[in-house]
């Protein structure tokens, strides 16, 4: 797939990616029980509307690319930033743009 700018950034692996896991003894995890994290710091859950817009962004034009990378690294700075109720309105968004560009 022909990379197009900064979106090898989103690039997922093949099958499942790997998982990232927290240390018990890190302060910042101490016994959390968060669900698991992919090293590409997107959960299971998201990765696949990520594939689905992976699969998408060669064929659309330039403002499609644009809307939909914009909502990828929206989603990735919140789930970055713990805000879950942002990363969930931002997956829905997402969803719906996927599907009326799929249409």
């Amino acid at each position: 797939m022909e990379a197009f700018g900064s979106l090898e950034f989103f690039r997922l692996p093949p099958g499942l990616p790997e998982r990232r896991y927290t240390n018990p003894d890190d302060s910042n995890s101490a016994g959390e029980d968060d669900a698991e994290m992919p090293a590409d710091g997107i959960p299971e859950t998201y990765a696949p509307l990520f594939r689905r817009a992976e699969t998408l962004l060669p064929d659309l034009d330039e403002d499609g690319r644009n809307e939909i990378v914009d909502l990828m690294e929206d989603i990735r700075e919140a789930l970055r930033e713990n805000r879950a109720g942002d990363a969930e309105a931002l997956r829905s968004e997402l969803d719906d743009a996927l599907f009326y560009l799929e249409g």
